[in-house]
Formats: C-alpha cells, structure tokens, sequence
C-alpha cells in the first residue's frame, strides 16, 4: 500500500491527483491519510476563521463539509480515506495554557510553527507511531515538501522526517511531494528544498501521468467545492492553471516528487 499523508482536505489531491489516479487503476491500495482533520472543540473568532468560512460559504460545520467533499474526492481516485480528528486545522488551534488562538491571522499562517502548537509532538508521539497497522502494510509514504512553508505542511514535513529512521527500518520509501497550487511560485519550491536537512540524499522522480489520469485530477480537485475560491476565479481557471502545472517541468504532464533517504552511519 501507498501512503499520502495530507495535511488537510485537498492538499494530497490538489498535490498528487494523478498519481493517486494512476496507481489505483494500476491495482495499488493507495490511502490518503488528512491529519489536520478534526473538528475543533470551539471556533475561535479570528480575522481568518471569519474570512475563510465567508469565503467557503459551507454551511454551519465547514470542517463536516470539507469531509465530505474529500470523500467524494478521494472516492473518484479510487483512494481510502482515514481522517485523525484529534487535530483540527491551525486556524483552529488554540494555546493549551491560555486558550488564545496559535495562527489567528493570514500572516501567522506561514514560515513560523508557533512555540506552544502542540500538533507536532501529538502527531509524532501518538499517530505516526501507534498507527503502527497502516504503516506495516505500507511500502512507500508520501508527505509535503511544505513549498510555501504554510504552518500545517511544514510540521508534517518534519514529523515524516523524524520518522525517516523508522521508516527506513521498515523498509518504507519516503517520498515528498511538490505541494500545488504554492509550486506555482518557483521560489517557494527552491526554498523549500534548501531547508531540508543537508545529511538527506534527495532523488527527484516524476510521475508521467495519462490523460485520463489528468482529467481525473481535475475532476477531484473541483469536488473540494468550498476551496474552489481560495485559488482560482472560476472552473476554467482551475483547469487552464492545473494544466500548466503540470507541464511546467516537462513536455508531458507530470507531478513531481523527491525521494528522501538518510545514509546509513557505518562505523570502521
């Protein structure tokens, strides 16, 4: 089975929708685990909270709703979906002293993980290593690059990163994947690559994907109908942009990846 692991609803599809396409129609189990999916004890009132579920327009429990679009989703690539509800989106997220929203600004959501965001030691210490049944049928995990450096990917990025060692001794391929639409500033994917850890051997790898394997992924990222205005004036703006994407590197569509491994430490 292949991994992906998404920090919220989207960010696997929007990321790597063909391949999830492809590998499944290839008769690969593929599931798509969000790990910044749970419902929040109490919204805060934030100037992003506020804009955000004006902006998605879904309903009275936005996060019920993006489950359901990412089931859609998911479904249409023939995908399994598993949610961990115990951690719910930065924009959620409180301080677990005081109760003041971590991230309650556009600002605050990229580059810096607050010092008191409790999600990376819950995910490291509860998730990635007690899950232990998804991760022995597992032959190859797949997590952001955290282009863009929003808060979310990078402690994502960097728990799969700890668990490399792990990983490694399971015999489980990390993979990262070029996080889209943010890959559609070359910067923050130079960016990106340079703060990984210098010790790490970095293959990139491409998937070439069909033509059926692109309009699936098309298909799927118009099911997340409430982030449709987040990136993208309109559905033919989604697709033209999704297009060149994926043409960006090659002649052919592609999505991107970077195989990550750490050297074995051998002694004389």
């Amino acid at each position: 089975m292949y991994l992906f692991v998404s920090p919220h609803y989207d960010d696997a599809v929007y990321s790597c929708g063909g391949t999830l396409h492809q590998l499944s129609r290839q008769g690969v189990p593929v599931m798509v685990v969000t790990t910044m999916g749970g419902f929040p004890d109490k919204v805060p009132i934030t100037p992003i909270t506020e804009g955000l579920h004006q902006r998605w327009q879904a309903g009275e429990n936005p996060v019920r709703t993006r489950r359901a679009e990412d089931a859609e989703a998911l479904g249409r690539l023939g995908a399994k979906a598993k949610h961990v509800l115990e951690v719910p989106d930065c924009v959620y997220r409180t301080n677990p002293h005081t109760d003041e929203p971590l991230y309650p600004t556009e600002d605050s959501l990229w580059k810096h993980i607050h010092p008191d965001d409790w999600a990376a030691s819950w995910l490291r210490t509860r998730y990635f290593t007690l899950d232990e049944a998804v991760l022995a049928q597992s032959t190859r995990m797949y997590a952001p690059l955290a282009a863009g450096a929003h808060v979310d990917h990078l402690l994502v990025r960097d728990v799969a990163l700890a668990l490399l060692p792990q990983l490694q001794e399971w015999n489980i391929e990390l993979w990262l994947y070029a996080d889209y639409p943010y890959i559609e500033d070359a910067t923050a994917l130079t960016e990106a690559i340079a703060s990984l850890p210098s010790d790490l051997h970095i293959t990139k790898t491409y998937t070439i994907l069909t033509a059926d394997d692109v309009d699936a992924k098309i298909d799927a990222v118009k099911d997340y109908r409430s982030q449709i205005s987040t990136f993208w004036q309109s559905e033919s703006m989604l697709e033209e942009r999704i297009q060149a994407a994926l043409t960006a590197d090659t002649n052919m569509p592609t999505e991107s990846y970077y195989q990550i491994s750490q050297p074995s430490q051998t002694t004389n």
